[in-house]
């Protein structure tokens, strides 16, 4: 099962090296289980990387508009105004239990 997430923003942390915000394509519980998921960003329809290791999320409440806050441990060189010029997702793909 495949979830995307529409990318409205990003943020680099020292505590997060890149954090995704956006609306996922379906509702799933928190992601707290780093081996859970791996990702490919898409950029405009295409690849931009490929097999981002979640690392979980953001928790600080779930604001009412229903934005999440994905966390990978991949410090990409994006910023906001990339994000704004570009169709993002980031596409969710559960790993099976041997964690590939």
């Amino acid at each position: 099962m495949n979830i995307s997430l529409k990318v409205f923003d990003v943020f680099n942390l020292r505590i997060a090296p890149t954090v995704f915000v956006g609306k996922l394509s379906e509702e799933i519980p928190v992601i707290r289980d780093k081996n859970k998921y791996i990702a490919n960003l898409i950029v405009d329809g295409n690849i931009y990387q490929q097999n981002l290791q979640i690392n979980g999320e953001m928790i600080g409440g779930r604001p009412p508009d229903g934005y999440r806050a994905i966390v990978t441990i991949e410090k990409l060189e994006m910023n906001s105004e990339f994000i704004k010029n570009h169709d993002c997702q980031l596409v969710l793909i559960e790993r099976d239990f041997e964690g590939r």
